[in-house]
């Protein structure tokens, strides 16, 4: 397998995500949303995120100069990997992303 590529901002996000690994709602007790465990880790790790949902994410991103991939075989550790549903319109109301994860290493 090819070696992974590394960067010091990436691993410190998987390692702030490892310690975040089931983290409660404060008001609820219920486990939190992606997005709002994604925005804790980027915070922990010196990083400010928009949006509060998943899909806000995705489209800050973009906008902002994100880079955004159609396959998971570009993600390096910290990444946000989107999954996506499929829709026959896509706009800033629906992307199409319905739920989020943190790229690890080795596909995961």
């Amino acid at each position: 397998m090819a070696e992974e590529k590394k960067n010091e901002f990436g691993d410190k996000v998987v390692a702030e995500a490892k310690k975040l690994l089931g983290t409660k709602n404060d008001d609820s007790g219920k486990a939190i949303t992606a997005a709002d465990f994604i925005n804790k880790v980027f915070k922990a790790a010196g990083a400010d995120l928009q949006g509060t949902k998943v899909d806000e994410q995705y489209l800050y991103a973009g906008r902002n100069g994100g880079t955004l991939f159609d396959t998971v075989s570009a993600a390096i550790a910290g990444d946000i990997v989107f999954y996506k549903e499929k829709t026959t319109e896509t706009t800033a109301e629906n992307c199409g992303i319905t739920n989020a994860a943190i790229y690890t290493e080795n596909n995961k």
